[in-house]
């Protein structure tokens, strides 16, 4: 049997991590993931085939979306998020956050390998200049939290290298969502990660945050996002 093959090498927006997307169909993980993507966008859109655009690189990611591809493999998007403020990071800018949420890691295979995500993708080339997607999983045992914590207006959230990370949310008025292990990079650079922290904040604290001073550090980001599609909190009900 042919081996599926992993996210492709010369997309451009991103060094895929192809030791560790090789071992997930070895490893056959039952858990779902939830893959986390940090996405910057092109000024301009730039598709492979060098036709004439006004699109913006977000625009051309928009239709990327790939909802019906995701479905096919038993995957839904959870999570697109806006980054309203920069908390944490290294200088680099972030426009936007997502999460795709996979029964196993084997079904995003299956979706990159079929012939309609294949063909939607070039409009995700075209608008990406640079993306980070990380494997997160839930750990065993972790406390289902509200649906409600969907309805929230902002949301924080801290992707650190250490785990001994400082809490930002500590002290604060916030509504705790999850923590993920942050199981390895799919694509990105040479850095690796170690939970992904979610709270769901008011308006009240996200003013609060946003007038602390930026903290520059070269292995953790964190940021104050305004969802437009947020289900966060559903997928992680029993």
């Amino acid at each position: 049997m042919t081996e599926p093959a992993p996210p492709r090498p010369n997309h451009g927006y991103g060094t895929p991590n192809t030791d560790y997307v090789r071992t997930w169909r070895e490893r056959a993980d039952p858990r779902p993931m939830w893959a986390l993507n940090l996405m910057r966008y092109r000024p301009k859109a730039q598709y492979p085939d060098g036709r004439a655009t006004d699109l913006t690189g977000w625009e051309a990611d928009d239709l990327y979306a790939p909802y019906e591809e995701l479905a096919a493999v038993g995957a839904s998007g959870v999570l697109r998020a806006p980054v309203v403020h920069q908390l944490v990071g290294d200088g680099a800018r972030w426009d936007r956050i997502g999460i795709a949420l996979y029964p196993t890691q084997g079904a995003m295979l299956d979706m990159q390998m079929s012939p309609a995500f294949q063909e939607r993708h070039h409009h995700k080339i075209a608008g990406m200049e640079f993306t980070i997607v990380v494997a997160t999983f839930r750990p065993e045992g972790a406390p289902t939290p509200p649906v409600s914590a969907d309805e929230t207006p902002l949301l924080l959230l801290q992707l650190v290298g250490d785990r001994t990370a400082p809490d930002l949310a500590a002290g604060l008025d916030v509504q705790p969502i999850a923590t993920f292990d942050a199981d390895n990079v799919i694509i990105g650079d040479e850095r690796r990660y170690a939970q992904a922290r979610w709270h769901a904040v008011s308006e009240a604290v996200g003013e609060e945050l946003s007038r602390r001073p930026r903290v520059e550090d070269a292995s953790s980001y964190a940021f104050l996002l305004r969802p437009d599609r947020n289900e966060l909190a559903a997928s992680l009900q029993p």
